[in-house]
């Protein structure tokens, strides 16, 4: 399967903003991934410019968080599918074949980009969909880190006016609806900032340790300190040079909070947090629909807005 989107890749188009195959690599692409997956019983691939069974575009979101947007923002517009399953890291998530076959239809692809889910960029091509990648068009910071959905001022400003004008392409009969949607949408985001501001507010401790380097935005937009993290990269742990330095910076911040996420494991986040003396909470930065507490974008900035004024909370005791 990667071997197939590696020569996929090797098509020469460009993967910057927008962006659409040529017809005859989509043909050419499009009949080797049926070969592979005609399979008995199976219904083969749709072609590319197919649409949802009631009629609407098909639009392939790769992470939960940026998918919901997506759903709310095009309403009745398009029909939106999250590909990364629930639980599932991002970072590692390789798509298995029965993904492929069943979304080859889409009209276009959402990726996050900068690292974050490149396998995306891969089935946009696979697909022969445009693609939609959202840091290519943004500043990032904090050592190019990708985690921006986690910022709702950065979703106001920065990604929902690509994903409103990505919409319109593929839906251009729903600009009107797509643009109230936006305008709505927009004022939601804005309430949801003040109600996290209000939820950090009476928050003493305000330096943590986190799983992986997720929180950064979050963090600068709530007047929060992100002092280290467990994993750098994907799959790469802290040496015991680098933990120590955690440990040190931690004492010195006087950190009371170790984070773990539910897409990685938490035995070194707890014995962090034995080591500090520290409370251990929880952030996830995906959720899911079927997650509780964590099944819309709103929910799930809710919940790690609860999550970090609980564990942070006053006094360390």
């Amino acid at each position: 399967m990667t071997f197939l989107l590696r020569l996929v890749r090797k098509s020469g188009m460009s993967t910057r903003g927008v962006s659409v195959w040529r017809p005859h690599a989509a043909l050419c692409c499009l009949l080797g991934l049926g070969a592979v997956f005609s399979i008995a019983g199976c219904r083969e691939p749709t072609s590319a410019g197919d649409r949802s069974e009631v009629g609407r575009p098909i639009v392939a979101v790769t992470i939960f968080p940026v998918g919901d947007i997506v759903r709310v923002l095009a309403g009745s517009a398009a029909d939106v599918v999250v590909i990364l399953p629930a639980g599932a890291s991002p970072a590692t998530f390789e798509p298995a074949p029965d993904v492929v076959r069943r979304l080859a239809g889409a009209h276009l692809v959402v990726a996050v980009g900068a690292g974050a889910d490149d396998w995306g960029s891969d089935l946009a091509h696979a697909w022969g969909a445009p693609l939609l990648v959202l840091t290519e068009s943004m500043t990032l910071k904090h050592q190019n880190n990708p985690h921006v959905w986690l910022d709702p001022v950065l979703v106001r400003d920065a990604i929902l006016p690509q994903l409103t004008q990505a919409l319109i392409r593929v839906a251009p009969e729903a600009e009107e609806s797509l643009r109230t949607r936006a305008a709505e949408y927009r004022e939601s985001l804005m309430v949801l900032d003040q109600e996290i501001h209000a939820t950090l507010s009476a928050v003493e401790s305000r330096a943590f340790v986190a799983t992986h380097p997720a929180w950064p935005y979050f963090a600068e937009r709530y007047d929060l300190q992100q002092i280290g993290v467990l994993y750098p990269a994907p799959g790469q742990e802290l040496t015991p040079r680098g933990l120590a330095t955690v440990i040190d910076q931690a004492r010195r911040a006087r950190v009371h909070a170790v984070f773990t996420e539910p897409q990685l494991g938490e035995a070194g986040a707890r014995a962090l947090a034995d080591e500090l003396d520290a409370r251990i909470g929880m952030l996830d930065p995906l959720g899911g629909p079927a997650v509780a507490d964590r099944n819309s974008y709103d929910a799930l900035l809710r919940f790690n807005a609860r999550e970090l004024a609980r564990t942070l909370g006053g006094p360390h005791e």
